[in-house]
């Protein structure tokens, strides 16, 4: 039992009884025990929720989960989470407001070639999320560039995964919805309700309906 406790007190204490009488039976099981704890791995310091965080955005899916399983054994990391998310929210990276992307995808036939290669990076960023928009402005019949980057953009879209931040997004919210408790419920309506992005808005809202009962 001691040896399975293995803290600081459960070692003392083991260290005491194999002090005793070489010959007693209970000693030299305590001799035992200390020399499997002296070669047993020390265990491992528990990851900062800051480290959990950049494991969200993780290609491996396999350890982004296992972060999303210990922020959501972490009630205390809602704070982080959500401030974290609300970051996001504010980021332009991610948003597809309507003009915003006519914007970017009318600088695809600018004069400037680092304006059409910067206007190209900011549509692939927000990906499938604008689909509809990306078809509908080659139905328009832009110019030969134009349609060139687009044509790119929309056979991108319709393959690739979304972008690490959004996979960060989709995770940290579902961690929200595990940890099931007062704090998380309130990071994800301030996301719900003051994300400018449309599909965080969206995905916060879903996320909203299927969280569980806050813990008591």
């Amino acid at each position: 039992m001691l040896e399975r406790i293995a803290d600081a007190d459960a070692r003392k204490l083991l260290e005491e009884l194999a002090a005793g009488s070489p010959e007693a039976a209970l000693t030299i099981q305590a001799k035992a025990a200390v020399d499997r704890l002296g070669k047993a791995e020390p265990a491992k310091a528990e990851p900062a929720p800051e480290a959990l965080w950049d494991a969200l955005a993780a290609e491996d899916s396999a350890a982004a989960y296992r972060a999303v399983r210990a922020l959501a054994n972490k009630p205390s990391a809602a704070a982080l989470v959500g401030d974290r998310l609300k970051e996001v929210a504010a980021n332009d990276t991610f948003n597809d407001d309507p003009k915003r992307v006519a914007k970017l995808v009318a600088d695809l036939d600018n004069e400037d070639f680092a304006v059409r290669d910067q206007a190209t990076k900011s549509l692939r960023n927000l990906g499938r999320f604008i689909l509809p928009a990306l078809r509908k402005a080659l139905d328009a019949k832009p110019s030969i560039e134009g349609k060139r980057r687009l044509e790119e953009l929309v056979e991108d879209a319709a393959k690739a995964s979304p972008p690490p931040e959004i996979l960060r997004v989709a995770r940290a919210l579902e961690t929200l919805e595990l940890m099931g408790c007062a704090e998380s419920r309130q990071a994800i309506e301030a996301l719900a309700k003051d994300a400018r992005i449309k599909w965080l808005q969206e995905a916060a809202s879903d996320s909203l309906r299927r969280q569980r009962p806050e813990k008591p």
